[in-house]
């Protein structure tokens, strides 16, 4: 049976009921002699029919059964034709998402509220507890020089989100768009940490799979029927949710992850992403055998096993297979691994240069392998200091790591 991986969310059952004819026909035509297994094997009293052939393809999506995924579609479809955004009120609501990445298909799908992107990347760089004027500081300052931006456009930019986000308790209705990933969830614990107030109507819409979506990445790749689904889905934020966000943003700003890792190690129901997100965030400190954090290391891993390759390959790579979360933007990801390519002592070296850094072609330097086969250690050789939060990474000096089971650990020289 031919894979169909299905991207944006949207499932369109004329396709589906396509694909179970096709492969009735390939197994009754012998082709198919593992799906005919597994059907005897689940069900030996089964007859092959079409039937048969359709719950197969239903599991193949990512459902229980046929009238399982029907249901589904059917509930999106409707969703599309009966949004009530105007009944909702939807016209006063502020939709807030970190990033611009779904407005325009929220547009598309009918919404006429207002639309807030907030864009500072607070997975990455310093982000500590410290006065505000020093927070602005170091957050501008490190947007600036890690994106390569103009300081006085960072600087006007950061000034504009933070003046609407102080405006979010006065909003009659506001909603928070949020996915699992680590990029969202710190967005989110920020927003709700910082709530003077609560808005008349605070909901929250917060999404870890999506039916039908094999590799779920974000909201931004959903089509704009899907989304209009997801507008059913949301939820008030429970009240204990706000206690939850204080104290995980207190742990993500301090100087040391002990706290992260005990708020990671159990779930929590008033954010249920939190926990999973916090797990990743922690594995970008420094492996405790060669230094690298876990984005370094899967990307060197699959530059040694393809080759010199794309910036853009090695991009899409992580967050189409090896990230277990994948939450980097391109943009995100090629200033992640610069130190990686520019230090004084780098892993990578630039094989065939491009107009742009994404084209550039690298490949692994004779310190790379060996810090990849165990023979160096990373941070002994970083030209530059690495923040996790407000964990600060400085090469050559005593820090804090990861062991092979995600436990932070103080490592000595």
């Amino acid at each position: 049976m031919s894979v169909h991986p299905i991207s944006n969310g949207h499932i369109n059952l004329v396709q589906q009921r396509k694909r179970a004819k096709e492969l009735l026909q390939r197994i009754k035509a012998g082709l198919e002699p593992e799906k005919l297994a597994l059907l005897h094997r689940l069900n030996p009293t089964f007859d092959l029919t079409l039937a048969s052939a359709q719950w197969l393809i239903a599991r193949d999506v990512g459902f229980e059964s046929w009238p399982k995924l029907k249901a589904h579609v059917d509930a999106i479809a409707f969703a599309r034709r009966h949004p009530h955004f105007t009944a909702d009120d939807e016209s006063k609501t502020q939709h807030w998402r970190c990033g611009n990445d779904i407005e325009h298909n929220l547009r598309l799908a009918g919404f006429h509220g207002t639309f807030h992107s907030y864009t500072d990347p607070l997975s990455m760089g310093p982000v500590q507890d410290v006065p505000f004027a020093d927070y602005r500081t170091a957050r501008c300052t490190f947007i600036q020089q890690a994106f390569q931006l103009d300081a006085v456009d960072v600087t006007r930019r950061f000034d504009e989100e933070q003046a609407q986000w102080q405006r979010l308790p006065d909003a009659e209705h506001a909603v928070l768009w949020c996915e699992a990933d680590p990029y969202d969830q710190l967005f989110l614990i920020r927003t709700l940490s910082s709530l003077e107030k609560q808005p008349q109507k605070l909901e929250l819409i917060a999404v870890g799979d999506i039916p039908g979506v094999k590799r779920f990445i974000g909201l931004g790749q959903l089509s704009p029927d899907v989304l209009a689904w997801l507008w059913t889905q949301r939820k008030a934020v429970p009240a204990d949710a706000i206690a939850l966000a204080h104290h995980a943003w207190s742990a993500w700003c301090a100087p040391s992850p002990e706290a992260l890792f005990a708020l990671a190690q159990r779930e929590h129901t008033a954010l249920p992403y939190l926990s999973r997100s916090l797990r990743r965030l922690l594995q970008e400190l420094p492996g405790i055998n060669d230094g690298l954090s876990l984005t370094e290391r899967l990307s060197l891993h699959h530059i040694a096993q393809s080759g010199p390759t794309s910036l853009r390959k090695v991009f899409r790579e992580l967050i189409t297979t090896r990230d277990p979360l994948p939450y980097m933007g391109d943009m995100m990801f090629y200033s992640a691994i610069r130190p990686l390519i520019t230090g004084a002592n780098p892993l990578l070296r630039i094989r065939a240069a491009a107009d742009t850094e994404a084209l550039q072609t690298v490949e692994l330097t004779a310190l790379g392998h060996d810090i990849l086969n165990g023979k160096a250690y990373w941070l002994d050789f970083a030209s530059q200091p690495h923040w996790v939060g407000g964990v600060c990474l400085t090469p050559r000096e005593t820090h804090w790591a990861v062991d092979n089971n995600g436990r932070p650990v103080w490592r000595d020289l």
